[in-house]
């Protein structure tokens, strides 16, 4: 008995840990892969019962941190395809076609703030815009 309240204390234990710390992230991949193995065996001991309670809370936060950093990563990219397409709109509105040149410079572009960005598209001939970027990658 004393060796199931010990696992599900330390499966809690687990749970608790800051969402940031890469142990748990490790772990709840663990507990998660273990609650599968114990449902997938079929007949359950009751002493397995409570353990894949237990683990039902792990796998949940697992599921929690899994889908958080999922939608983060889907807003980083959509938000850098947005950034993207705002740079090309204003090259295209201030240059007229985007040429090779041009499409070499994006990704820099793309490291920098909007404000920043914008004043360079706005501010800067195609020939200028260029030598800024040239510059900045050879000091």
């Amino acid at each position: 008995m004393s060796k199931g309240r010990i696992q599900d204390d330390a499966i809690e234990e687990l749970i608790l840990l800051q969402e940031t710390d890469p142990k748990r992230a490790n772990a709840l991949n663990l507990l998660t892969s273990w609650r599968i193995n114990i449902e997938l065996t079929g007949q359950l001991t009751t002493e397995e019962e409570r353990t894949l309670m237990a683990l039902s809370q792990a796998y949940l936060a697992w599921e929690k941190q899994t889908v958080r950093r999922g939608l983060e990563q889907g807003l980083g990219q959509g938000l850098k395809q947005e950034r993207r397409s705002a740079i090309e709109s204003l090259m295209q509105l201030r240059y007229g076609a985007i040429d090779e040149s041009l499409q070499a410079i994006i990704p820099q572009m793309l490291n920098l703030s909007s404000p920043d960005y914008t004043a360079l598209l706005l501010q800067s001939s195609k020939s200028e815009l260029i030598a800024h970027f040239s510059t900045a990658q050879n000091p």
